[in-house]
């Protein structure tokens, strides 16, 4: 929904690169895990290899190959979307864990995040979601309850 929301907001992007990408971009981590930053300074994972095992045998395999490798390569507009998307997703994370934060580090996350954000409507999505209630979909009309 993310990135479906990004391509709306970037003109001239094409939404089925965007889409076949968002499907497949985190399908590696299926079998080698999601590591962080931290952990990625120590350990080399070979994901285009998990990705060709993953795919042998289907009629599609290039193709689905194809749309993982333009993620990789993050040249073109849509696989920058993409990325973005990912982030944003990771945002909303930190803004809900940043409303009970005492220590201050969520919000250093979170200028990480925005440091790493590769296009505009990516950015504004951003700067909104930092502008916006993080309560609002809860407390919106009248103020629901558990």
């Amino acid at each position: 929904m993310i990135a479906l929301s990004l391509v709306e907001m970037t003109p001239g992007v094409d939404v089925g690169q965007v889409l076949a990408m968002s499907l497949i971009h985190d399908l590696a981590e299926s079998r080698t895990t999601d590591l962080h930053h931290l952990a990625q300074r120590y350990v080399e994972v070979d994901e285009a290899r998990a990705v060709a095992d993953q795919t042998e045998g289907l009629p599609f395999a290039e193709a689905l190959r194809g749309h993982y490798s333009n993620y990789r390569d993050g040249s073109s507009v849509e696989s920058k979307v993409v990325k973005d998307a990912d982030q944003i997703e990771l945002l909303l994370s930190l803004r809900e864990r940043d409303r009970d934060d005492r220590t201050g580090e969520v919000k250093g996350w979170i200028e990480r995040l925005l440091e790493r954000l590769q296009t505009e409507a990516g950015r504004a999505l951003a700067q909104s979601i930092l502008r916006s209630d993080v309560d609002r979909w809860w407390t919106r009309g009248g103020g629901a309850s558990c």
